[in-house]
């Protein structure tokens, strides 16, 4: 029996990361090219064929374009993660003391905040599962200012709480996606609604890395059956755009005080 070298251990190539993906890729398609029959059939009756042409065109531009705000989503959480992850790094050499460092940090997030937008500081120092029931029953409350300047303290505050205060992962993705999704409802075909399902659904898929999860939880959250297929479609253009970027720097282990001991 032959044994590989390197010590025992296989060399043999590893599959690609993207070929996972590919039935979460294959189950949006279907959903979504469902979803645009269901509401296109009816219309075969009532409309001519180039009109039904031009509408179907229109829903593949929309989905295109909740796809490519998906993308640009899983690509901010994911660096947010990272940010959160050179964080963690930069604790691990002094903890007590770089820890309050990053705590003065976040708390002068939330104050800037406070006084560049004059709202409270609790948007950026909480969770954000408060303010994100006031953001989707009230999002015209929010100014482009104001969800601009939520995105940038929030997030900075967000990335240095996950590596040193061990803050929560979900609520504060999900309210970052959500304010994404209402900064960007005015574009063409969006609407509130769609834009904040859909940010909230990439933003958990990013973070969490579990689609389906992510898909079930934005779903019971909003309680809305009819943004299905663009949840799905979200957190599966986030999941691949974060699982194909770079992972980031590794957690190195803190060493134990006065060296480690030769066995």
């Amino acid at each position: 029996m032959s044994v590989p070298r390197g010590g025992g251990r296989d060399r043999r190539p590893r599959p690609p990361r993207v070929r996972p993906l590919l039935p979460l890729l294959r189950s949006a398609a279907v959903v979504t090219t469902s979803t645009t029959a269901y509401f296109l059939l009816p219309l075969d009756s009532a409309l001519d064929q180039h009109t039904v042409v031009v509408l179907a065109l229109g829903m593949l531009g929309i989905g295109a374009l909740l796809a490519l705000q998906a993308v640009g989503i899983g690509a901010l959480v994911h660096l947010l993660i990272i940010g959160g992850r050179l964080t963690a790094v930069f604790v691990a050499a002094s903890p007590f003391v770089r820890t309050v460092v990053c705590a003065v940090a976040a708390g002068g997030c939330a104050a800037l905040y406070a006084v560049a937008t004059g709202r409270t500081p609790a948007d950026v120092a909480s969770s954000g599962q408060a303010t994100l029931a006031g953001l989707a029953a009230d999002p015209h409350a929010w100014g482009v200012g104001a969800l601009v300047a939520v995105l940038l303290f929030k997030g900075a505050a967000y990335a240095l709480c996950l590596g040193s205060l061990r803050g929560g992962l979900v609520f504060p993705a999900l309210f970052l996606g959500a304010a994404t999704g209402v900064l960007l409802a005015p574009l063409p075909g969006l609407g509130v609604i769609p834009g904040v399902a859909a940010g909230m659904a990439a933003a958990s898929a990013a973070a969490l890395r579990l689609p389906v999860s992510s898909v079930a939880l934005v779903v019971l959250l909003l309680g809305n059956s009819e943004t299905i297929p663009v949840v799905i479609l979200a957190a599966v253009t986030a999941f691949a755009t974060a699982e194909l970027l770079p992972p980031g720097p590794p957690l190195t282990p803190r060493r134990p005080r006065g060296g480690a001991r030769a066995a």
